[in-house]
């Protein structure tokens, strides 16, 4: 069996299936045919009387083999389920879900009318009140016949109620497949199909001559290769104006547009088959020959103009090629244009066709300028009517076109302008202060016209002020004055205030001219600057430093200009300076008493403080404005080091005397003068920093840094007068006390800059005491007495004994508990203190020499061991 497959999409309906038994059983030749359809007769209904409705169907191609009606039912249902099965693709973005799962939820909104409703195969189908027939998604075979209620008739039963008709809906997949449908959207006054494409025709005898037989209200239809009709494609005596066969694969037979007057547009695919056969009958409609169509068509994508009878064979001699829009051929109309003395109008085409294109273009002449286009002519058009030069379209007719021009005067418009707070315009400013500069119709350039400066803005307020100029055409002479608003804004500047947040002077900072302009910014009516609070004392100063050398010191330079008023000074003293010439790198330094609330900086129109160290700052005039420097942020903490350090070990430690944390942007030079760390306690060093300009030069400063030298260790830091002399003693058999001599009395100093949490003294006297000859003085004993606390820097030390009589024993003089409550210690200086002195004589030291003691006449002498012992888990040996 051999299958013609058709294919119908978008907004219309499908045509049926002619079956393709020989044509000459019922239409002997076409002669017949052009008879019936002259006597205004339906073809489909004669054949209806005859009683040949299945058995004498026809195609118009005589030489196609008849179908065999008698094909295996088997293989018909399998084909049917393939199809089932296949993912239906719509192309319709209006379309609603596919498959009966959309019917039931389309079902819940829509109007239904049970009184005139039915079936075709196995879906339902009704008509509502409006006119709407809705038809659900399912399928028509030899199982599920159209008409369930009449197995063998092949009209859908809706066809009683077909003049009601004026909308459908194919709400879902509706398959019609191997079976034979009449008159499926025929005779209606339908006017819109939505879903269309949702109807699947495959190997379907399908009546297409009846299809939309005498349905006029559709003007368009597109088919999709899923509307597979097994013959000739048909649409007898429609209202289509517009075809699409872009997508279809099926056939155009002799008889597919008679009657189809109103065609217009026909749009070929490239897998088309096209009846050639000679007769009175051409596959092709004729369009008319009146005083506006040809009678021939446009081949759009060629332009080439072709019968009717001549399509087909050149189609069938390129497909591909003579594919696209066939159109009614129209002849073509005059574009005129009205003359004027103000310009010159040109069309690329003035003899064209309805519906073709070309470009237009109004030239003005000197001193006139195009508005737009008028155009007299029915359907003609522009694409802008305001473009000079622009796309015309043919409508039906001649076209007239005028262009309205209009004269133009020579005109400007100023540029509204952005100044800096005592700003002026230069000359080379100047041309950017117009704009659009036109003479005689022609936008001017730059060198064809000057800008004279006839007054500058008065730049001594923000705010909005007026600069006056005078643009003059070179050529002609002729000139013409405009205003240009000017917005004076603060730029970079910092400004100071006085009594009341009064303005007492703005330093504006122009890095292009390189100057610094001293300004009001907003108008002052105090008469002085701040003498309610300040009076005569200083208030602000404004100072420029110029560093020659790669390094240089602030203090080291001679300000190149300054500025300093009192409290009492006039409010306008900033005034007396004129302006101040400038170069990259030069340093400002700001300094104002009331610097927290009164001394601001401007960027950006935004202000903000400016953040001082000691009511002071420093700025670099860079290229981008005022530039914070840090080198006098950097701040000198306390700082302690250890006893002995060496220049090299402090210049290794250097980063931690001073505290950068608001200095990000300075580097420490080094020592320029080392603290004395030989002594225990204050020393000072100095150390200089520096800060890179812009300019690649560096801003030096010298810190003084006080250090505290300590030690780190627990040690006797001195032990005074602990030699002890007693003086001549006098043989004598009686027992005899002798206090020592001396103008001190004894002290011990214990320096304790260690973390050792207790510490003891403790002393003895090792060997007694000995002559030269090494003979001893047995017996005698020298006694330690008065042992006191002469000061401390601990709060908790024990003297256990007052007095002690040395021997080789260690005994303890005292005893430090150096942690204090809560954690922590004090570190420093403990002093202890044996007696005193009283005229000559030591009271805290005596020896005692017992009765009957042999002694010789010589010196004897001892040595007494002091030791001070720390915390042994703290100490370092």
């Amino acid at each position: 069996m051999k299958k013609f497959l058709t294919s119908i999409l978008i907004t219309f309906l499908l045509v049926g299936h002619v079956p393709v038994q020989a044509i000459n059983e019922e239409i002997v030749n076409q002669e017949d045919l052009k008879k019936q359809i002259t006597e205004n007769r339906d073809p489909i209904k004669d054949k209806e009387k005859t009683g040949h409705e299945a058995e004498s169907e026809t195609h118009l191609n005589p030489e196609e083999p008849s179908i065999d009606k008698k094909t295996d039912q088997s293989e018909d249902i399998n084909k049917f389920s393939e199809v089932k099965d296949e993912k239906i693709v719509t192309t319709t973005e209006d379309s609603l879900r596919e498959g009966n799962s959309s019917v039931k939820d389309a079902q819940t909104t829509m109007e239904r009318n049970t009184d005139i409703s039915g079936k075709i195969g196995s879906s339902d189908w009704w008509i509502d009140s409006a006119g709407t027939l809705f038809i659900e998604g399912g399928k028509v075979d030899e199982e599920t016949p159209v008409n369930p209620d009449s197995g063998s008739s092949q009209v859908p039963s809706w066809d009683p109620y077909r003049h009601l008709i004026k909308k459908i809906e194919i709400l879902g997949t509706l398959i019609i497949y191997g079976t034979s449908v009449r008159r499926l959207f025929a005779d209606m006054n339908l006017t819109e199909i939505i879903g269309f494409e949702r109807l699947h025709v495959e190997d379907t005898k399908l009546y297409v001559m009846e299809t939309f037989y005498r349905t006029k209200g559709l003007k368009k239809i597109k088919l999709t290769s899923q509307q597979n009709i097994g013959g000739d494609i048909n649409f007898y005596e429609s209202g289509f104006e517009e075809v699409d066969l872009s997508e279809f694969r099926g056939r155009i037979g002799a008889a597919t547009f008679v009657g189809s007057e109103n065609l217009k547009k026909i749009i070929f695919g490239p897998d088309l088959t096209i009846y050639q056969g000679g007769g009175i009958l051409s596959p092709i409609n004729v369009p008319p020959t009146t005083d506006r169509y040809t009678g021939k068509w446009l081949h759009i994508k060629t332009g080439k103009i072709f019968t009717a009878e001549a399509i087909p064979s050149a189609y069938v001699s390129d497909p591909v090629g003579m594919s696209g829009a066939y159109v009614w051929e129209t002849y073509p109309f005059s574009l005129n244009f009205t003359e004027t003395s103000e310009g010159n109008l040109t069309a690329e085409e003035t003899s064209l066709r309805e519906g073709e294109t070309t470009i237009i273009k109004a030239i003005p002449k000197a001193g006139y300028r195009f508005v737009r286009w008028n155009i007299s002519s029915a359907g003609s058009s522009v694409v802008d009517v305001n473009s000079a030069s622009t796309t015309f379209t043919m409508g039906t007719e001649n076209a007239t076109v005028t262009a309205q021009f209009e004269e133009i005067p020579f005109t400007a418009e100023p540029v509204p302008q952005k100044l800096a707070l005592g700003g002026q315009f230069t000359e080379k400013q100047l041309n950017q202060l117009v704009k659009n500069v036109i003479y005689n119709g022609e936008v001017l350039l730059d060198n064809a016209y000057e800008v004279e400066l006839v007054s500058q803005p008065n730049a001594i307020e923000v705010g909005d002020h007026i600069a006056e100029v005078s643009v003059k055409h070179k050529a002609s002479g002729r000139s013409l004055s405009l205003n240009v608003p000017v917005t004076v804004g603060w730029g970079n500047t910092l400004r100071y205030k006085g009594w009341g947040n009064a303005s007492v002077g703005a330093f504006v900072y122009h890095p292009d001219a390189g100057v610094i302009t001293p300004r009001w910014g907003i108008l002052n009516n105090n008469t002085f600057v701040n003498n309610t609070e300040f009076g005569m004392n200083f208030y602000y100063s404004f100072k420029q430093f110029r560093g020659t050398d790669d390094s240089f010191d602030i203090k080291d330079l001679t300000p190149v200009k300054e500025l300093s008023a009192n409290g009492n000074s006039p409010a306008d003293h900033f005034t007396s300076e004129g302006d101040w010439a400038t170069n990259m790198g030069d340093i400002i330094e700001v300094k104002h008493m009331q610097a927290r609330n009164r001394l601001t900086i401007m960027n950006n129109e935004e202000e903000q403080a400016v953040s001082v160290k000691d009511n002071q700052a420093y700025f670099e005039l860079t290229k981008e404005g005022y530039h914070l420097l840090q080198f006098d942020r950097v701040e000198t903490p306390k700082v302690s080091i250890s006893k002995g350090m060496t220049t090299e070990e402090l210049d290794k430690e250097i980063t931690n005397y001073l505290d950068m944390s608001q200095a990000k942007n300075v580097e420490i030079v080094g020592f320029t003068k080392y603290p004395e760390t030989s002594k225990i306690g204050e020393s000072k060093g100095t150390i200089r920093v520096c800060e890179k300009l812009t300019t690649g030069k560096y801003v030096q400063k010298d810190y003084e840094v006080v250090f505290t030298v300590e030690s780190t260790t627990l040690e006797f830091q001195e032990i005074d007068h602990a030699d002890f002399d007693f003086g001549g003693v006098k043989k004598n058999s009686q027992s005899q006390t002798v206090s020592a001599v001396g103008d001190a009395a004894p002290a011990l100093t214990i320096s304790d800059f260690s973390d050792s949490k207790s510490w003891e003294v403790r002393v003895s006297q090792p060997e007694g005491l000995k002559d030269e000859q090494n003979n001893e003085l047995l017996g005698a004993s020298i006694r330690l007495k008065n042992i006191q606390v002469a000061q401390s820097v601990h709060d908790n030390i024990l003297v256990p004994a007052r007095t002690i009589t040395l021997s080789a024993v260690q005994q303890l003089i005292a005893q430090a508990q150096t942690e204090n409550i809560g954690g922590g210690k004090n570190k420093g200086i403990t002093q202890l203190q044996i007696g005193d002195s009283r005229d000559g004589k030591l009271s805290g030291i005596d020896i005692h020499i017992p009765r009957n003691t042999v002694a010789n006449a010589s010196k004897y002498r001892t040595t007494i061991e002091w030791e001070l012992v720390g915390d042994p888990t703290l100490m370092n040996g």
